[in-house]
């Protein structure tokens, strides 16, 4: 696994970069590397960049993820994530897959084509 997870100060917004292979070891790893902002931020924007990424996780371990992780670590569910897709169509089906899972459990997740619009969505002033 290739990732790097980078801290905008000027806008708020914590980056994943993701590079290589993704599996369900990497993804824990990632939460809890993000998980170390939480205490420092009200509410963690997160930009989930893995256009570049070819996940290796069944679709069972990815329905599991939100509740079996984000809730065994006291993930705060007023944390926004954006998603940058695969570009690989059967990693795009695993992004849409992994967004209705996390939503359906009332994480606030959304998947997005452009830079800009996930960017523009993470800064808009909480509900």
């Amino acid at each position: 696994m290739s990732q790097k997870l980078t801290f905008d100060e000027s806008l708020g917004i914590l980056t994943l970069t993701i590079s290589a292979n993704y599996s369900k070891e990497d993804m824990m790893a990632s939460t809890l590397a993000v998980k170390s902002y939480q205490s420092r931020v009200e509410r963690i924007r997160l930009l989930v960049d893995a256009r570049s990424a070819t996940p290796e996780m069944p679709l069972a371990d990815i329905f599991d993820f939100p509740d079996e992780i984000y809730f065994d670590q006291a993930i705060n569910r007023r944390n926004l994530l954006a998603l940058l897709p695969p570009v690989s169509t059967r990693g795009r089906k695993q992004a849409e897959f992994y967004v209705d899972a996390c939503e359906n459990r009332g994480r606030l997740v959304k998947l997005f084509d452009s830079m800009e619009e996930a960017i523009e969505w993470l800064l808009k002033p909480a509900d």
